[in-house]
């Protein structure tokens, strides 16, 4: 399966330079990603603490299983001006070895996850877990510590670290880029 990533156009240097980076979740465009129910907090200012300082040290690279939706090329791409990349999902995306990485569907719930305490969530329940309302998006996620990086973080991102992709990927795969899609 072919899984695509939706860049602004100013990231045509992931073609260049093979780098792409990948933000802590707290990083999201999305206000209630990374919202769990923690039932022993009493506080969402303190919620949002201990989920920041439990999650801190993970970067996610956000896919798309659709190559053509006119939402995501509006919302991800600088009003349809950008670019997409298409990776096989059966090859290694990231070069770098990591035994922290994990590729996953992300799946759509009506309700946040709920737990007692942060530590009883699982990565699914974290991660992989968003609103419905965004089931349009069809998301994938890589899931990675920032130890794995293959550089340090820039200056003007600090949620953000550059992983180098994985030009070959495997047999018989490339880096794809596409077009936008014709209305």
């Amino acid at each position: 399966m072919i899984l695509y990533k939706y860049l602004r156009p100013e990231r045509i240097d992931v073609l260049d330079t093979g780098m792409i980076m990948l933000s802590r979740p707290r990083a999201f465009n999305d206000p209630f990603e990374l919202s769990p129910d923690v039932a022993s907090i009493d506080s969402g200012i303190k919620m949002v603490g201990a989920t920041w300082a439990h999650t801190k040290d993970r970067v996610v690279l956000s896919l798309a299983e659709n190559r053509d939706s006119l939402l995501m090329w509006g919302h991800y791409t600088d009003g349809h001006k950008g670019i997409l990349i298409g990776f096989d999902a059966d090859d290694e995306i990231l070069a770098e070895p990591s035994k922290d990485r994990r590729l996953a569907r992300v799946v759509y719930a009506k309700t946040r996850p709920s737990r007692p305490n942060i530590e009883d969530f699982t990565e699914e329940e974290l991660y992989f877990t968003k609103s419905d309302e965004w089931a349009y998006e069809r998301e994938w996620r890589i899931l990675d510590s920032f130890e794995a990086a293959s550089g340090s973080r820039p200056g003007g991102a600090p949620d953000t670290w550059p992983f180098r992709l994985n030009p070959q990927g495997g047999e018989g795969s490339d880096l794809r880029l596409q077009g936008r899609p014709s209305a």
